[in-house]
């Protein structure tokens, strides 16, 4: 008990619950050694958890950019508002990319634009130029 108590007791950790495969909750684990003696042992296990349930798989959006502008939709069908991880990628890649009023001429890289924000329900944008996208964000339930 005392190797268990001493390898979880303060970690961070994800835990996924029995009634719910599909995601995860995220927390600081507690263990307290209730007794422990040669014929029986006990623990309690508790942990103080974020609000949000996060969805086991990451949401991942390809495009290709092309000269002609293209609409695209990120959606969210979480509650959680995200901000997603844009990657650009191609010899050369030159990416206009417009979200409502904001617009960001964009080479190859990885950017998180705070401007872009995809809320619940999703996001519209526009794109053009050359190279790929790649858009990844994880949605979150209450």
């Amino acid at each position: 008990i005392n190797t268990m108590v001493n390898w979880l007791d303060g970690w961070r950790m994800n835990i996924i619950l029995p009634d719910d495969a599909e995601h995860y909750i995220t927390g600081r684990v507690s263990i307290q050694p209730e007794y422990n003696d040669m014929a029986h042992a006990a623990v309690t296990v508790t942990a103080i958890c974020d609000p949000w349930r996060y969805s086991n798989y990451e949401t991942v959006i390809a495009l290709t950019a092309t000269e002609e502008a293209r609409p695209a939709r990120l959606t969210n069908n979480g509650r959680r508002t995200v901000v997603p991880l844009l990657t650009i990628s191609g010899d050369g890649a030159s990416v206009l990319l417009v979200f409502g009023t904001a617009s960001w001429m964009l080479s190859a890289g990885t950017y998180q634009l705070p401007d872009l924000v995809v809320n619940q329900g999703g996001a519209d944008l526009t794109y053009s130029g050359t190279g790929d996208l790649s858009f990844s964000y994880r949605e979150a339930l209450l």
